[in-house]
């Protein structure tokens, strides 16, 4: 949460923020709350701000773009130097950033911070999770100080890292031939934030005998996108100063998914289908829940071809290369009818259907050696699969809104921004029928009141307005189980105001 992640900056600054209770301004942040001290003292010293009615919601989740915009507020707080170390060129999704984050997103890139995810995606609204946290802030401790790196700081931080949604460290390695005890040392060091080059090699996983090659060994068995948990004890040793910790014990789930480049790659030539078949029961043990989650946007989009693809992308399979078979096409057509009959935020569930995973590639190879005939196929056996299947909310409410560019008149006296926020509000949900249930923050009215204050009575001016249009989760969670964040959509309309 919000509150959560300010006591934690304040943690790393060895703040005792006990005297700054009484300095957050905000009416939802009482005195006597066990956070009033540490937002009071991120405020004074401008690491956070509140919201336009004086709240600062401190049990809020922090979205990735939100994390961003903090962590960079307290590198300039601290004056910590982080040199350029990116991991990626650009992110897939960037320009789904809104605009007030993308500097703060940008400089977390640049320096190799926040990678993202294995698709090169930064997910912006997505809401930060522990591990996510502790992994940035282990990226973060070893340029805090010129003094060496306490090691015992650093692995309690790697065990706390753990409190993650499932309980464990997920890493992700290629195939079989990239499992080494180097490599797991390499994830563990990056984990750390101990792989910098100016450590020369000094630090060091150190793995108890025959932990890594227990691990190898149930890895090499299972299928691509599977993956297995292991029990993994290791220490942290420093060269130069002759120093290990005591060993840690915990447990890790090892995936095998796209290789470091973030590229879908075929099976290896001894690969099972039936292995990755039932990979997609591993899929939903990740989700917690007795079902895999699929989100497509209409009845059009809702095809076998498509559930294959999303599920493909899951697994680390190419998706052209691979097709998705119903057994029995009324297991399709129920699920079909039942996704027509909804709209955004609910969702089906297809019970038990039986399916199949067809390799398209070596299909045709066999077919042109004349191994196989027309109507044989290279696939799985088949297995049984639940699908929980909902309609995608963001892209739901984007098709909603107005386009940009979008021309309204604003014939009245422009006051406060609460009101020419509602009155924009207002002119969208007339315009479209939709988003009843929506909020709004204006971004740039400070802009558009100077503009207007500069019209000459008696003529009008056109000033372009950027809004951002929120869905709270609270309308539109059907489940407890899941924790959506609110939807945010981003506009920018053309505004005709007169005097």
């Amino acid at each position: 949460t919000r509150a959560e992640f300010v006591q934690l900056l304040a943690n790393l600054s060895g703040v005792d923020t006990a005297e700054y209770a009484g300095e957050a301004p905000f009416k939802d942040v009482k005195p006597t709350k066990w956070y009033a001290g540490p937002i009071g003292w991120a405020y004074k010293y401008e690491l956070v701000g509140g919201y336009p009615d004086n709240t600062f919601h401190p049990d809020q989740a922090v979205s990735r773009e939100e994390l961003a915009k903090l962590v960079v507020n307290y590198i300039d707080y601290a004056d910590i130097f982080v040199p350029e170390n990116p991991a990626i060129d650009r992110f897939n999704d960037a320009d789904s950033i809104q605009s007030w984050a993308r500097s703060f997103v940008e400089s977390l890139r640049v320096t190799g911070l926040m990678a993202g995810d294995d698709y090169g995606n930064f997910n912006p609204q997505k809401t930060a999770n522990r591990a996510e946290v502790a992994t940035l802030t282990m990226r973060l401790l070893p340029y805090m100080s010129s003094e060496d790196v306490n090691l015992d700081l650093v692995l309690g931080r790697f065990e706390d890292g753990v409190c993650s949604a499932h309980h464990y460290y997920e890493f992700y390695m290629g195939y079989n031939g990239s499992f080494t005890a180097e490599n797991l040392e390499a994830a563990f060091l990056a984990k750390m934030g101990l792989d910098l080059p100016e450590y020369e090699d000094r630090y060091h996983i150190v793995f108890e005998d025959s932990c890594v090659s227990d691990a190898l060994e149930k890895y090499q068995g299972c299928g691509v996108g599977a993956s297995i948990v292991a029990t993994l004890v290791f220490k942290i040793t420093d060269s130069v100063d002759n120093y290990e910790t005591d060993d840690l014990e915990l447990e890790y789930r090892i995936i095998k998914y796209p290789d470091a480049e973030g590229q879908f790659n075929l099976c290896p030539e001894d690969y099972d289908l039936n292995l990755i078949a039932e990979d997609l029961q591993f899929l939903v043990q990740v989700d917690d829940a007795e079902r895999l989650f699929i989100q497509l946007q209409t009845a059009s989009t809702f095809t076998p071809k498509n559930i294959g693809a999303y599920l493909f992308r899951q697994l680390g399979l190419a998706p052209g290369a691979f097709e998705l078979v119903f057994e029995y096409i009324e297991d399709y057509e129920d699920m079909l009818n039942d996704y027509e009959g909804i709209t955004h935020a609910q969702a089906i569930l297809g019970e038990n259907c039986s399916i199949a995973i067809r390799d398209l590639a070596e299909t045709e190879r066999l077919r042109e050696n004349g191994e196989l005939g027309e109507d044989e196929y290279v696939q799985s056996d088949f297995v049984m699969q639940s699908f929980h299947c909902e309609k995608d909310l963001s892209e739901f409410f984007n098709s909603m809104l107005p386009d940009n560019g979008t021309e309204f008149v604003f014939d009245g006296t422009l006051g406060n921004e609460a009101s020419f926020a509602n009155w924009l509000l207002e002119q969208v949900s007339a315009s479209e029928g939709e988003p009843q249930h929506s909020k709004i923050r204006l971004e740039n009215f400070e802009e558009v009141k100077n503009a207007y204050d500069a019209i000459v009575a008696g003529s009008s001016a056109n000033i372009d307005v950027t809004a951002t249009f929120i869905i709270p989760k609270e309308t539109f969670i059907d489940n407890n189980k899941h924790n959506y964040p609110d939807v945010e959509c981003e506009r920018t309309y053309s505004i005709q105001f007169t005097k």
